[in-house]
């Protein structure tokens, strides 16, 4: 079966969810760094919004060797858990002061992004943009949010100024940091502390993230943790970017370099990283000295 036929197939399937009055369709959805997807909507009578599921990959799943019944079934288990958990109330966007203690910042790669970037607020930094969305919903370990485009701003008769100093505001309040020794993020991190105290001898790399490791680079904007951090470990610090949703950070050392490290970093990208959550090749440096990230 070719690609878009499988996608109507499942499109169709969906119909007898959505019952007689709901609505079943396939949005075309541009994700980050430009990337493409194919998105079921599955819009029942009585709800407003609906979970989006990305279809592409299960399209290759089915290319090799899926049960075509066992997908749809896949498919609508997570509709299913997921239906409720994103209902909320669409008309609070109409209000600036309904939402802009959930409005916070992310990172991501400028140049991947340009078509975007001409329809949303952002702020560049370094090689990267910074752009804002709005949490509007956590149940669990589930988030909803919705990207801030410069129509939201011209409804709310607010600027961009306005708009960075909340998420500034707000990011790292809602989105706590955590750092962890590497071998500690792999264990899973848990506790309340923002890191775990390093032994500045006995540490090489370090894992940084939020809280709930979605959009997690963005702590390379968290400034003040990294600073502490640096002046635990009594150096300046490599930041290299392993995907938009963590950093790894590691301690500048005679036998590094960061031509090296930007190497490793490509490496991952190409080969370990989905295309849509790559957030640059390059390496940063956090410098004691002026207290500030580098290119």
């Amino acid at each position: 079966m070719e690609y878009a036929n499988f996608i109507e197939t499942i499109r169709k399937r969906a119909v007898k969810t959505a019952g007689e009055d709901g609505k079943v369709f396939i949005n075309k959805v541009v994700k980050n760094n430009g990337k493409e997807m194919d998105g079921l909507v599955i819009l029942e009578n009585g709800y407003s919004i609906a979970p989006t599921i990305y279809l592409n990959d299960y399209y290759e799943n089915y290319r090799c060797g899926a049960d075509i019944d066992d997908i749809m079934n896949e498919i609508l288990t997570i509709y299913y858990r997921n239906r409720d958990a994103v209902c909320f109330n669409t008309e609070m966007f109409n209000d600036f002061e309904s939402v802009k203690g959930s409005i916070v910042y992310k990172l991501i790669n400028f140049e991947k992004n340009k078509e975007l970037l001409r329809e949303v607020p952002h702020k560049r930094f370094l090689d990267l943009a910074v752009v804002c969305y709005c949490i509007v919903k956590r149940l669990n370990n589930y988030i909803a949010t919705t990207m801030i485009k410069n129509d939201f701003l011209d409804k709310w008769g607010v600027s961009s100024d306005v708009l960075f100093d909340m998420a500034k505001k707000n990011t790292p309040e809602l989105l706590s940091a955590r750092i962890s020794p590497i071998t500690g993020f792999l264990n899973e991190i848990s506790g309340n502390d923002i890191y775990e105290v390093p032994d500045k001898d006995d540490v090489s790399m370090f894992v940084m993230t939020n809280e709930t490791h979605v959009n997690g680079a963005a702590c390379m904007l968290y400034t003040d943790v990294i600073d502490r951090l640096s002046k635990d470990l009594d150096k300046d610090l490599y930041i290299l970017p392993s995907s938009v949703h963590e950093l790894i950070i590691v301690p500048f050392d005679d036998n590094i370099s960061g031509s090296d490290l930007a190497m490793i970093v490509k490496d991952i990208n190409e080969k370990g990283v989905a295309a849509e959550e790559v957030l640059s090749d390059n390496v940063y440096e956090f410098r004691r000295s002026d207290k500030k990230i580098h290119l």
